[in-house]
């Protein structure tokens, strides 16, 4: 089963597209599969069977995987993740992760992270979290998720197709304003001290 976000979905021509790596691919609501009103909303993860048809690509057996059926917010922190692939792993890489299991999706809910995308040249991959507070803060919370001990053994698991660990890369930016005016408080109290 394949991992998406609703790219959008008008319920009263009953069909939308779903993101995926493989580019939009098309539903009908008649695939979707939930008990009640059939409806799912932009942004939501669902998970769905890829077919390739005479028409294009389309997802079956849509199920949802959150209830976050709202619209995008800007996250307030974006982590990004770099990885050196093994020689000869790179198709072993891909498959790992394109097929992140449910537990990993609940997990991810729960501490407000969002998965962007994972890119890959070669054997160099980059993978993009955003997150509602810092990455390694929302790493600490994991720690109390049920969850954890099998995200112990996923990152296990994704340390066998890498040369080395991964690394963390932070964004290049300027001090916050609060930092600067403590930088030019702590200069004036050292001009007035000599």
């Amino acid at each position: 089963m394949s991992v998406g976000r609703v790219k959008w979905y008008d319920k009263s021509k009953g069909y939308g597209f779903v993101e995926s790596p493989e580019g939009d691919v098309f539903f009908h609501f008649s695939d979707i599969l939930m008990d009640g009103f059939k409806a799912l909303a932009e942004d939501q993860r669902v998970s769905y069977k890829l077919i390739r048809s005479e028409q294009g690509l389309k997802a079956k057996q849509i199920r949802p995987l959150d209830n976050r059926a709202s619209v995008r917010h800007a996250a307030r922190y974006r982590t990004l993740l770099l990885m050196h692939i093994t020689e000869g792993k790179e198709e072993a890489f891909e498959a790992f992760f394109l097929d992140i299991p449910a537990w990993f999706d609940t997990m991810e809910q729960d501490l407000g992270l969002r998965r962007i995308g994972t890119w890959r040249a070669g054997r160099v991959a980059v993978h993009l979290v955003e997150s509602d507070r810092p990455y390694e803060q929302s790493m600490e919370g994991a720690k109390a998720q049920p969850s954890w001990e099998e995200y112990k053994k996923w990152q296990a698991q994704l340390r066998e197709f890498l040369d080395d660990e991964p690394l963390f890369m932070s964004p290049i930016q300027s001090a916050s304003p609060a930092e600067s005016e403590d930088s030019a408080e702590n200069e004036s109290a050292s001009d007035t001290s000599s």
